[in-house]
């Protein structure tokens, strides 16, 4: 996996799921890669489910549109979701937003990236985004979708890049 960070400086900052879903604290708002199951986190999102079985913390979770066949079901079961947005399709997140117990915002895709730029939404703390690859320069190859993610990882104040290795770095 190491071979698929060419930034050498960058290298050193490569570390477990189990810590890297640490950074992750009540209250946050995180922005993650995703369109349906492209580009979905599938590492720390699941982890982050896991650990809210054992420990009350629950985010705000934006994405570019519904995450893969799972994972918001999985947040939602774990109850680690206080409000989602812009999008979803999970049954069991949506029965626990028509029971009030997470707040959804359902609006157009594409105006998540302009609500964060004009600071009408609350500002990114963490994003998780999924990448095939970094470039030697520190550019960042995503995976199967980019959607929202290059405005999450260019505002938040924490990024956390999860290498899909299963991908071919390059075609």
């Amino acid at each position: 996996m190491l071979e698929r960070i060419r930034l050498e400086s960058l290298r050193q900052k490569v570390t477990t799921v189990e810590d890297a879903v640490k950074i992750i604290k009540d209250g946050m708002t995180v922005g993650s890669s995703g369109f349906t199951k492209a580009g979905d986190s599938k590492a720390i999102l699941p982890a982050l489910a896991e650990r809210g079985k054992t420990e009350d913390i629950k985010i705000t979770l934006m994405t570019g549109a519904s995450l893969g066949h799972g994972t918001d079901g999985k947040l939602a079961e774990a109850n680690v979701l206080k409000k989602r947005m812009p999008f979803q399709v999970d049954p069991i997140l949506r029965n626990k937003i028509n029971n009030g117990e997470i707040l959804f915002i359902d609006q157009h895709l594409s105006e998540s990236a302009e609500l964060l730029h004009t600071k009408n939404l609350q500002s990114i703390d963490v994003a998780v985004i999924e990448a095939a690859y970094i470039e030697r320069d520190g550019s960042i190859v995503p995976t199967t979708s980019v959607g929202n993610s290059v405005t999450f990882a260019a505002m938040a104040k924490k990024v956390i890049i999860e290498i899909n290795t299963e991908v071919p770095e390059e075609v």
